[in-house]
């Protein structure tokens, strides 16, 4: 039980004065320093309850910012001089990994003889907080348990789980809070605000976040050196949402296996859909974990939006995964002994209760206002003879509490001064929690005086709480606060006129930037403040900001939201804010891409609208992934003029300064390492991927559409180092993509990567592999009823069963798979997957159709310029001929094209299919110069089924 401000303080043969900070022995007085005798005393007003180490730092010394080792001195100093044995302790006991607790009974002096109050705000609760216990031994004893607290605002959600877990004992506890939103367009927010502050709390966490959950750890950098974030960030660019879920699963589990894991989420009805993902992964895991999930929530919030959550919880509750715990209004025997609690039994007859209950409607919070404001007014007023707390006897019928919340705390504040309403109202501008720091800042006073109104108002338990501290860039601890339930918030930031509102969110805004600086974590806040202020630009700067953010947090819907809201503030200003719209037009197409797919109708005009102003579309960091888009959807679409379009963009970026011009670079590269490639240039495609790998980090590992320029030139270089016989390349191309697959990137890279792989093992004659690979890659895919790369994919997958011995099933999965690609629109090698359905043609003996293909696929190759494809196609226009003399031609073109490319694999399948057409032409000796010829022009070292079938 908690202890009020006595004077005097006794346990055993000791006693405390409060007042003249003395702790006396028989009544001689006990030296203890300052700081120990203010330990002494935090741990008195908690007597029983564990008080945990941050707590104690905010209390005694006013900082979270030293070393724990100075609790462990001060309390040893306090043992000695109370004679305690910590082994077996009398007083102070030490409860490992969470805090302190004194142990011994208090007595405060005086006592009221009449007046047993007890300012504990949780009452009429026993049997949701038996809930919580119960479930909570459930989940120490190993079994899982997902916990959801329903009710309206002022219910008391809060109050019953802040009594639940001071009652825990021996479990770590997490606590993240969703803010309306503050916190709705951020991903993870809720989350990564909880698991910061365990890092900030317990600095031993930080290496096993790191290696289990990284890309958790790399959304907090400032727990990192400088050096170990930049490598960290290199590690995991282009890793995928899934992973983010799977790592907090695996970490949480981590956690629980150490001791008992409470994680508590409030006000889920506000959440993010990045964290409801992340509810929805933890409910589904399976097997034993210490680990208790508690949620807060709003059913009305739910009954009249579309929010995530609603769905989850109508899934969970459905399939028995959730318990959800209801919080209805306290009856009236609740609301009796809520007034006996805060002021006595002489302030609660009956007829009182029964109307403060009847206009409260029992909900706790609107009863504790209306029981301050009956102070406040003199109705609930000491007895004079200083027996405690009275009720005037007209009370009930003085009883004119205002019908909504609103007009409550109205009648609230006109009691409080001026400046503490100015200073309230800036506050529930400023964000949740703000700090006194960037509120002095913004109204313009001194931060002790605004700190010192901040403190008091936490003090007297009027509206706000304290939410810890925060170091400021340049070093200051500012004191941060909540306020207790968002409707208090919403009322008071609705207080002010229009106009007075727009010049507080633009204060508010320059004075977050002046104290914090302009950060990415802190977009979201600085773009409400610049909107509500009536500064479209300065918003939409942030929101793009805030759009790169949640890309980079895998959480592309959310970033496709805000770059939708901020080209809708720029829509009114026209063509004056041309430049500001790049950013966020980039942002809306990296994020169209990612959720709805390349060939998607909206992908498409987007795309389409790209393409009409790239005449005129300025190079630079901003605009770098719609340059690379537009690179894509030319070279894809072989539109016309894609290869001069290549070299101009490549002329732009050559002497673009700074980052936007190595990352223009890499991009510029890797087009024209595709473009080389399509046009049969592979020693040209070989020279621009391995100028990617040889620029610098920052450049190569840039995220565009979430792809990395380094990553995707060693895809590539998996098919052209196949291609051009160079063994060593390929088996490190083939490495690379294989550790982008294990180590989970996004699904554009895998499948990308597989592709290349695939392609290089169908040329290399490796059936095994590429059906291994090909299917592996359609059974994600078609999962996720996902469209990238998909066809190719079939197409290689149809010729590997063909040639694997299911050939009807492989030639229909083949031929599908080409009618469907074409369909798409795309022409990026096009003649090349003609050339893979006509083998497939040739194993299943249907020489009419190898033919037909044989035809379309050069007539593609003619029209796109596809000079990769002709030596192929060339060598199955062999095995389509009549005329024995026009195989023979089309086979040595097969063969001649090879040599052109310098492509050793190549020119060793066009080689054994002239070697072979030769030999049956009874000609062995031109036979074997075909062989010896091809064998000589191999490098050493290659290996591949073709070679081996090629011979000596």
């Amino acid at each position: 039980m908690a202890h009020g401000p006595a004077s005097l303080l006794q346990f055993g043969p000791f006693a405390l004065d409060r007042g003249d900070g003395r702790l006396l022995r028989g009544g001689r007085p006990v030296e203890l320093k300052p700081k120990a005798l203010a330990l002494l005393l935090a741990l008195i007003d908690h007597a029983g309850r564990v008080v945990a180490k941050d707590e104690l730092l905010d209390a005694v010394w006013g900082t979270r910012y030293i070393t724990e080792g100075v609790i462990k001195t001060q309390v040893a100093e306090l043992r000695a001089a109370l004679g305690d044995d910590p082994k077996a302790p009398r007083w102070i006991e030490t409860v490992h990994g969470r805090g302190y607790r004194f142990a011994g009974q208090v007595n405060a002096d005086p006592a009221p003889a009449d007046d047993p109050v007890d300012n504990s705000p949780l009452v009429g609760r026993g049997e949701e907080l038996a809930v919580l216990r119960q479930a909570f031994e459930r989940a120490r004893a190993g079994e899982r348990q997902l916990v959801a607290v329903a009710g309206d605002p002022g219910v008391g959600k809060s109050t019953l789980l802040a009594t639940f877990i001071a009652t825990l004992d021996g479990a770590r506890v997490a606590s993240g809070q969703c803010v309306e939103r503050w916190g709705g367009n951020e991903p993870y927010l809720p989350v990564l605000n909880a698991l910061d502050q365990l890092c900030a709390a317990e600095p031993g966490l930080v290496p096993a976040v790191r290696d289990v959950a990284p890309m958790w750890l790399v959304q907090m950098p400032w727990h990192l050196p400088d050096a170990d974030r930049v490598a960290l960030q290199s590690q995991l660019t282009g890793a995928s949402p899934e992973r983010m879920l799977r790592e907090f699963g695996a970490l949480a589990e981590r956690l629980a296996a150490e001791r008992p894991l409470v994680w508590l989420v409030e006000d889920v009805h506000w959440a993010d859909p990045a964290t409801v993902h992340l509810i929805a992964a933890l409910a589904r895991r399976r097997g034993p974990a210490a680990l208790m999930l508690v949620l807060t929530f709003r059913p009305i919030d739910l009954a009249f939006t579309d929010h995530p959550f609603g769905d989850l919880r109508r899934e969970l509750r459905l399939q028995r995964q959730m318990h959800e715990l209801p919080l209805e209004g306290l009856s009236r025997d609740a609301i009796g002994l809520l007034v006996r609690r805060r002021h006595g039994e002489r302030c609660a007859p009956d007829a009182f209760v029964d109307q403060l209950h009847r206009y409260t409607e029992g909900l706790p919070l609107f009863a504790l206002g209306v029981l301050d404001e009956l102070v406040d007014a003199g109705v609930i007023a000491p007895l004079a003879d200083g027996s405690g707390n009275g009720l005037a006897a007209d009370a009930t019928s003085r009883l004119a509490v205002p019908r909504t919340l609103a007009d409550m705390f109205d009648g609230q504040l006109q009691r409080l001064p001026a400046d503490v309403n100015e200073l309230l109202e800036v506050a529930a501008l400023a964000g949740h929690p703000f700090d006194h720091l960037t509120l002095a800042d913004a109204l313009g006073q001194p931060p002790d005086a605004v700190r010192a109104h901040l403190d008091d108002l936490v003090r007297r338990r009027i509206w706000l709480l304290a939410a810890g501290v925060a170091q400021m860039p340049d070093g200051r601890i500012a004191t941060r606060c909540a306020f207790r339930h968002a409707v208090i918030r919403h009322v008071l930031a609705a207080r002010a006129g229009t106009l007075t509102r727009i010049e507080r969110h633009r204060a508010l805004a320059a004075a977050v930037e002046r104290q914090w600086g302009a950060t990415a974590e802190l977009a979201p806040q600085l773009a409400l403040h610049h909107e509500e202020g009536q500064q479209p630009v300065a918003a939409a700067r942030q929101l793009a900001v805030a759009g790169t953010t949640a890309l980079q947090r895998q959480a592309p819907r959310e970033a496709l939201a805000l770059a939708e809201r901020g080209l809708a503030l720029l829509a009114p200003l026209g063509a004056a804010a041309d430049a500001e719209r790049l950013p966020l037009i980039s942002v809306r197409l990296t994020a169209t891409v990612l959720s709805e797919g390349m060939a998607s109708a909206a992908a498409r005009a987007q795309v389409g609208d790209l393409l009409a102003r790239l005449d005129t579309l300025p190079a630079g960091a901003a605009t770098m992934p719609l340059w690379q888009v537009a690179m894509l959807t030319h070279l894809t679409g072989r539109l016309p003029g894609t290869s001069a379009r290549v070299q101009r963009f490549g002329a732009i970026v050559r002497d673009l300064p700074g980052d936007a011009g190595e990352v223009g670079r890499a991009v510029a590269g890797n087009a024209a390492g595709v473009d080389a490639l399509h046009l049969g240039r592979l020693t040209d495609s070989l020279h621009a991927f391995e100028a990617t790998l040889d620029l610098p980090d920052r450049a190569a590992h840039a995220i565009l559409l979430l792809r990395s320029p380094r990553d995707e030139a060693w895809a590539y270089l998996c098919l052209v180092a196949e291609t051009l016989a160079r063994p060593a390349l390929a088996a490190a191309a083939h490495a690379h993509v294989d550790s982008l697959v294990a180590r989970g990137s996004d699904l554009i890279t895998v499948v990308m990567g597989r592709w290349f792989q695939v392609y290089a093992h169908y040329f290399r004659g490796d059936a095994v592999r590429a059906q291994a690979l090909a299917g592996e890659c359609v059974a994600l895919l078609e999962s996720l009823r996902a469209s990238p790369f998909l066809q190719p994919h079939r197409i290689a997958l149809g010729w590997a069963n063909a040639a694997l011995g299911r050939v009807d099933e492989g030639l229909a999965m083949a031929e599908d798979g080409l009618r469907r690609y074409v369909d798409q629109g795309s022409q990026q090698g096009l003649a090349g997957l003609h050339a893979v359905v006509a083998e497939t043609c040739r194993l299943a003996g249907r020489t009419d159709t190898m033919a037909r293909h044989v035809r379309e696929g050069l007539a593609v190759a003619e029209r796109n310029r596809d000079g990769f494809a002709l030596s192929e196609l060339h060598r199955l226009q062999g095995a389509a001929e009549a005329a024995p003399a026009d195989q023979e031609a089309a086979l040595r073109r097969a063969l001649a094209h090879a040599r052109d490319q310098d492509a050793g694999l190549l020119e060793a399948r066009a080689a054994v299919a002239l070697r072979d057409w030769l030999v049956a032409a009874a000609r062995p000796e031109d036979a074997a110069e075909v062989v010896a010829a091809t064998r000589a022009r191999l490098p050493e070292g290659v290996d591949a089924p073709v070679v081996r079938a090629l011979g000596t």
